[in-house]
């Protein structure tokens, strides 16, 4: 089975999937220039692990989140 271009372009799914670069360099540049990340590790004290936790979608969103706060 095939969709059309036409209707794929309709999809709000694939709206959403298409939209995915532009929110995570929005997130990152507000990320930058907040002071949250910051006072989280000095809130921290000696941890030096952290879990992060989802399931379903928020499954990949706690996989992406553990992966970036990594780096």
């Amino acid at each position: 089975m095939t969709i059309s271009n036409a209707r794929l372009e309709q999809s709000e799914t694939w709206k959403e999937i298409l939209s995915q670069g532009q929110v995570w360099l929005t997130v990152m540049q507000e990320i930058s220039q907040s002071a949250d990340v910051e006072k989280i590790l000095a809130s921290r004290g000696n941890r030096k692990e952290w879990i992060f936790v989802g399931c379903g979608s928020s499954y990949y969103l706690a996989q992406a989140a553990a992966s970036s706060w990594t780096l």
